[in-house]
């Protein structure tokens, strides 16, 4: 009996650790999105003048995360931690590190359109200025399988009209992101994500960059 019992304590608790481990193992996908700005201001004056310099912009999220909120071909996520470093010709060659705790990433799959989207915004505050940034970014198609969080398919080229818009309760600036490019990496290796999709209504092509749609505050 005593041997019995042994045995299914050592059973049950082997399969508690295997949960765990199992949990554990959940995958965190990190995209970075690394390049330059374009020399033109496309919109306002660029008050901390970044025109043409340089930024990277890093923020991660678990592929067990569920969407804070769906349509059929998107999925909204909020509270993610972003990190970045970006460069100002009010203060040439110096790195000014920038952090969110409150950022939102947005993907739109774009089933039977001309492209996909990623689209951030985050707070922040820079150079003593209290901004919200706003960044679009179009995938080809096949980039993502689905509107979760997947690593991508490979790197993105960003080029216009992919932009960032930084703005405070008085004006914002609009610039294009001129190149570089917006690429992914796995926590650990893992199988192909499944093409599992959610359920809602679809976005058309048009609306991916001018921000007609269900989520039009961010995308």
């Amino acid at each position: 009996m005593f041997r019995s019992n042994y045995q299914r304590v050592f059973v049950l608790a082997a399969a508690a650790l295997a949960g765990v481990a199992t949990l554990s193992a959940a995958t965190t996908v990190t995209y970075t999105a690394s390049g330059t700005f374009g020399t033109t201001v496309l919109a306002g004056e660029d008050m901390l003048k970044l025109a043409g310099e340089p930024f990277t912009l890093t923020i991660s999220a678990s592929e067990s995360l569920p969407p804070t909120d769906h349509g059929h071909t998107w999925a909204e996520y909020t509270n993610l931690t972003l990190n970045g470093t970006v460069y100002s010709n009010l203060l040439p060659g110096v790195p000014i590190t920038i952090m969110s705790a409150t950022a939102t990433m947005v993907q739109v799959e774009g089933r039977n359109q001309s492209n996909q989207l990623l689209a951030l915004q985050f707070p922040i505050e820079v150079l003593a200025y209290n901004l919200t940034v706003t960044a679009k970014i179009a995938l080809p198609l096949g980039t993502i399988p689905n509107a979760l969080i997947n690593p991508f398919s490979a790197p993105v080229t960003m080029a216009p009209p992919d932009f960032l818009t930084y703005a405070d309760t008085d004006a914002s600036t609009t610039l294009s992101l001129a190149s570089g490019t917006v690429s992914t990496t796995t926590s650990a290796a893992r199988p192909p994500h499944s093409a599992a999709t959610v359920n809602a209504p679809q976005f058309y092509s048009a609306d991916l960059l001018s921000g007609n749609s269900a989520r039009n505050a961010i995308i």
